[in-house]
């Protein structure tokens, strides 16, 4: 496919020059984008047939099973990281992080191995970062829209944990992801106080809930913490002087 893919964009290549003079634009760019994004969707397909292969001989080929989730996952990591420096164009690249991110999901349900589960996580990340930023521009212009959608997956993450019978491994799997992408929402609201201010109160909440639920405790150390955060964005988006920040940090102390 490689091969091939060079064969049809190389000729184009050589005489872009004058085809860009001619026509106003680069011929060759173009060319790339549609073949590279047709080889690489047709790879794509064909890795959907290996996992649906690992599925039909689960039961009886259970090593052969993994033998097939395995190749698929790393054709559709290396299409995805191999796009990113091509010419594709950014919203095919998406799309190749959106495969991953399925097939990650995909092969931890087939299988219930949360290792898959990380695969997934950074395939989110990537793709949600992909449309934010390269699609919709958001990273330049509104960034803090782009920690709200991390905080919505950190959210559908937990959710998964507190409604979802799963082993120990997975469930801790799960969390990871939410810490992670958490982590991700406070980064990029960080610049706005009423957006950080949500997400740190949401955040919040998630830890204190799952330190509860749990019964391990210690999480509630870093939520009071979040909360502290929460406080000091209410504090900036009012314009409260910092003189005043000690006085109102002590009273929220004695409430807690």
């Amino acid at each position: 496919f490689y091969m091939i893919t060079e064969g049809l964009v190389r000729p184009f290549e050589d005489i872009s020059a004058g085809l860009q003079e001619a026509m106003g634009f680069d011929v060759a760019i173009l060319v790339a984008m549609i073949v590279y994004a047709f080889v690489f969707y047709s790879l794509e397909f064909v890795l959907v047939g290996y996992l649906f292969v690992s599925l039909l001989i689960q039961t009886k080929y259970s090593d052969m099973s993994k033998m097939f989730i395995g190749v698929a996952l790393a054709y559709s990591a290396f299409i995805a990281l191999f796009a990113l420096g091509s010419d594709v164009g950014v919203l095919n690249r998406t799309f190749f992080a959106v495969f991953s991110s399925i097939f990650g999901l995909y092969a931890w349900y087939v299988q219930r191995d949360a290792r898959f589960i990380y695969y997934h996580l950074a395939a989110t990340v990537l793709a949600l970062f992909l449309w934010g930023d390269g699609v919709l521009g958001l990273l330049a212009k509104k960034p803090y829209l782009l920690g709200l959608a991390y905080l919505g997956v950190s959210i559908a993450y937990y959710a998964v944990i507190r409604f979802g019978k799963q082993e120990q491994k997975t469930l801790q799997a799960f969390l990871a992801s939410a810490l992670f992408t958490g982590v991700l929402s406070l980064a990029f609201t960080f610049g706005q106080p009423e957006y950080f201010f949500l997400t740190t109160a949401v955040f919040s909440a998630i830890l204190f809930d799952y330190s509860v639920y749990s019964k391990e405790y210690n999480g509630i150390y870093a939520s009071n913490v979040l909360l502290y955060l929460s406080l000091w964005s209410i504090l900036r988006y009012l314009e409260v002087k910092a003189l005043w920040y000690p006085l109102a940090l002590t009273g929220f102390s004695y409430l807690l």
